[in-house]
């Protein structure tokens, strides 16, 4: 035995380690690769159950919850594996040092891609990849504008994983090295194929469950949005796209429509003045008229002794559709009646960033990528600028979020004014905000445009003490439950109710400045309303409807009964401080003064791959995909009122035709020309 164990070091001959040495390498090098595998797969577990993806308001099981964790740690096992395969081969052979190095580089460079891209996820909403992108054009290296949220999250996700990997590392190697001088020696043999075996039951093992999953939609989120999604993990909704709509696959009948929805994602490259310029110029036969009754001028040019009405937009986060009522806001509800309100008002997405651009750009957030790409700046807001507005962004919070600062500063604003110190509760945040946009009015010599975003509704429903009647609700342990949603909705109504008479004071300070006042939110709220809690996660009423009210000089008292969504807002507002319709260039809204009919309304939500893409008419919803790299679609259905499939909704194949061109009216290009 001691002759044994003298001589199985290296032979003269070959160099090669023992084999008890060997296998303790590759052995180590194979559980180093299952550690650090599973320990990044549950560091993005815990973002994407908080950011982006919220996996918490999906209501999720705990087989589910597991299932998730396995998919991510197959995902990095697949993607790793060829480093690790070429690690093991070399160490087997005893030779290539500089092999095993780039393996290993291989290996951490995926893991460093994979937490750098959740970290980032979490911190700004994009992708490592998109700044990668961005990083590459080089007439544009200000990644968009600020970038402290970009590096903070670099350096958070490297330090909480990077760090832990490195130990493991570190640990792991050394002791495999002192466990193949040891008397257990013997056993790593069977450790090695036992490790094996492991990474090909967790990879099949995947196919399987599969089957088992009960929030299929939430597992197709976390495919949308991860980095390097393999195939073998995508739950498809349904067994064949185009079957559950029309009873047979109709990819081929919708190829028209895949190139319309395809020409949306890629917006005209001219330049805003070119855009502005060619719609001021259809107005120059417009008569420079004096004031109607409530002192609006319907020409473009200004009086020496007048000024054109200022403009609010109060964009508050996470309003439902029914919170502006009698029972939760009986102040705002007492102003509802001296304006315009909108009944059936759809924000054309279920999350902040499309629901604010398609306020601002008057477009469907389709072109969302392509607009701040080319740094398009809203012609809607080109259009104040020119008729004479100073355009004021005043907000409750950082909007250094999915490119929203990319839009929301100096592309469409001339100042910026964002109250969110840092550790202030957001209620005080809403409060210093609207305070400055009264002075703000208050005080103009020149016509202003205010673009606002409200927070206290925004999750976890901030409110002050005050307005604690009962004893005080705390925000719910995760995983969530209906019990805690109803914790939750108690928080929101008490928000809500600190949003009434705030808004009710606000309205009141400004009601002789000669102000329109615009009320909406930014997308809706869901308490399990559709299976899911808070917003982001499906193309439901209950998420994609908020209220719209406008009330000031001007604006009629009317209750609107028909489908209206954000895309209109701009266009109206124009509408109301121009006296007549005014042209908005690659606009897909109309002026809510002259339709009175139902549109159909598009709705989209965003994922890695693909776009999620819902048409609300009165006839149904029927929702397509659309991937981002091909120029095909896939008719997913007939959607319910809570964003799922309803086979029950299966319409006859003679229907495509019908469907086909309610699609082809509603993403007609610039519909106002």
């Amino acid at each position: 035995m001691a002759d044994h164990l003298h001589m199985s070091p290296a032979t003269p001959q070959t160099g090669a380690p023992a084999p008890e040495r060997r296998y303790a390498l590759i052995t180590s090098a194979l559980l180093i690769w299952l550690v650090t595998s599973v320990l990044t797969a549950w560091f993005e577990f815990t973002i994407f159950w908080n950011l982006p993806l919220l996996l918490f308001t999906m209501n999720l099981s705990t087989f589910d919850q597991v299932l998730v964790v396995w998919s991510l740690w197959a995902r990095i096992l697949l993607v790793t594996s060829p480093a690790i395969a070429v690690i093991a081969f070399s160490h087997h052979r005893g030779s290539s040092r500089w092999l095993r190095c780039v393996g290993w580089v291989w290996h951490f460079f995926v893991l460093a891609w994979l937490v750098i891209d959740s970290g980032l996820q979490c911190v700004t909403g994009a992708s490592f990849w998109h700044y990668v992108e961005k990083a590459m054009v080089t007439e544009d290296l200000s990644l968009g504008g600020d970038v402290t949220a970009i590096t903070e999250g670099v350096q958070q996700a490297l330090w909480i994983t990077g760090v832990r990997i490195a130990m493991i590392f570190v640990v792991s190697h050394f002791a495999f090295r002192a466990v193949a001088a040891s008397r257990f020696r013997h056993a790593l043999k069977t450790m090695t194929r036992g490790t094996v075996a492991c990474c090909v039951v967790v990879v099949a093992g995947i196919v399987g469950a599969r089957e088992f999953v009960q929030q299929q939609p939430a597992l197709e989120q976390l495919y949308g949005t991860i980095a390097f999604p393999a195939w073998l993990f995508h739950p498809d909704r349904i067994a064949q796209y185009g079957t559950a709509a029309f009873g047979k696959d109709c990819t081929e009948e919708f190829s028209d429509v895949a190139a319309d929805l395809h020409r949306l994602t890629h917006t005209p490259a001219e330049s805003a003045a070119a855009t502005t310029l060619s719609a001021l110029d259809r107005r120059q036969t417009l008569r420079t008229a004096s004031l109607d009754h409530a002192g609006l001028l319907s020409g473009p040019q200004l009086s020496t002794h007048t000024q054109r009405p200022n403009i609010v937009v109060l964009l508050t986060e996470s309003i439902r559709y029914d919170a502006f009522c009698e029972q939760h806001t009986p102040r705002l509800n007492r102003w509802k009646e001296r304006g315009l309100v909108a009944e059936q008002h759809y924000t054309n997405s279920n999350c902040s960033e499309f629901g604010a651009f398609a306020c601002m750009y008057s477009q469907f957030p389709l072109c969302y990528d392509e607009t701040l790409d080319k740094q398009i700046p809203s012609a809607p807001c080109t259009q104040l600028k020119e008729l004479g507005y100073q355009r004021q962004l005043i907000a409750s919070c950082s909007v250094n979020f999915c490119r929203m600062n990319e839009f929301l500063g100096p592309l469409n604003f001339d100042r910026t004014s964002i109250h969110s110190p840092k550790g202030n509760p957001w209620h005080d945040n809403d409060n210093r905000t609207l305070s400055e946009i009264a002075t703000v009015v208050q005080n103009a010599d020149a016509p202003q445009f205010v673009f606002s975003i409200l927070m206290a509704t925004h999750y976890a429903y901030d409110y002050p003490p005050t307005y604690d009647l009962k004893p005080p609700a705390c925000v719910p342990p995760l995983p969530q439950d209906p019990t805690n949603a109803d914790v939750l909705r108690d928080r929101y109504w008490k928000a809500l109710a600190f949003l009434d008479e705030r808004l009710d004071q606000f309205l009141t300070q400004v009601a002789d400045t000669n102000t329109i006042v615009a009320i909406t939110g930014d997308h809706g709220e869901s308490f399990l309303d559709d299976g899911f809690l808070c917003h982001g996660t499906r193309l439901s009423d209950i998420q994609s409807r908020t209220p719209l009210i406008i009330i000031g000089p001007g604006v009629p008292v009317q209750r609107l009964q028909h489908s209206t969504g954000h895309v209109d807002l701009l266009p109206t507002l124009l509408h109301l401080v121009s006296d007549e319709e005014v042209p908005v260039a690659h606009s897909h809204g109309k002026s809510l003064l002259t339709v009175s009919k139902n549109r159909s309304q598009l709705l989209t939500q965003a994922h890695t791959n693909y776009w999620e893409v819902l048409l609300v008419n009165e006839a149904g919803r029927l929702a397509v995909k659309v991937p981002r790299n091909s120029k095909h679609v896939s008719v997913m259905g007939f959607f319910d009122s809570n964003g799922r499939v309803d086979l029950n909704q299966q319409r006859d194949p003679d229907q495509i035709a019908v469907w086909k061109q309610r699609f082809k009216d509603v993403v007609a290009a610039d519909p106002q020309q």
